[in-house]
């Protein structure tokens, strides 16, 4: 068996897991993209019905006791995590604007993130970035600039959450910036 691994059965080899690498990198920018926009309008939805109906924690927590017995096994939509969608949505909102509701029929729109306020390349590694480091970040800054450049490191370096508290402990910023 070993005789026959030749150098073309290696290059071979080396094409095809390239391309493994690449659809996977991809399926998951993709499936990350769509999922910011599904908490970002989440998030919107609720931010404005807490305004307009006046939601406090309890009915959160009843939305996501309902949520888990409605979709059994569905993760991600704890008490704790759908807060966190509604500050996604209140923060990135001034970025990405907000979304337009219909007091009669509320109703989530969930659409690509978009605007003119970041260049291309920004958006585009802000749409790589998982959610768990953007919440991380919004929690731990309030500038805009610093923000994106930690969101550039993360979707080139590839930082893991630890790493990210890590340099935002190290104050990485202002060191570079």
């Amino acid at each position: 068996e070993q005789s026959m691994i030749t150098p073309l059965v290696k290059e071979a080899v080396e094409a095809i897991k390239t391309a493994i690498q690449q659809t996977r990198y991809n399926v998951m920018r993709h499936a990350n993209k769509e999922l910011l926009s599904l908490y970002y309008g989440v998030g919107g939805y609720l931010s404005q019905q807490a305004s307009v109906a006046k939601w406090g924690d309890k009915v959160l927590d009843s939305i996501s006791n309902q949520l888990q017995q409605e979709m059994p096994g569905l993760r991600g939509f704890s008490k704790g995590n759908i807060k966190k969608m509604r500050k996604f949505y209140e923060e990135w909102m001034p970025i990405f604007g907000s979304l337009s509701t219909n007091q009669i029929q509320p109703s989530i729109s969930i659409g690509s993130l978009v605007t003119n306020q970041l260049d291309e390349s920004a958006v585009q590694d802000f749409l790589t970035v998982q959610f768990t480091h953007h919440y991380t970040l919004l929690t731990s800054t309030d500038n805009l600039d610093e923000r994106l450049f930690y969101i550039h490191r993360i979707a080139t370096v590839f930082w893991s959450v630890e790493k990210l508290r890590y340099y935002l402990a190290e104050d990485l910023y202002q060191k570079e910036g």
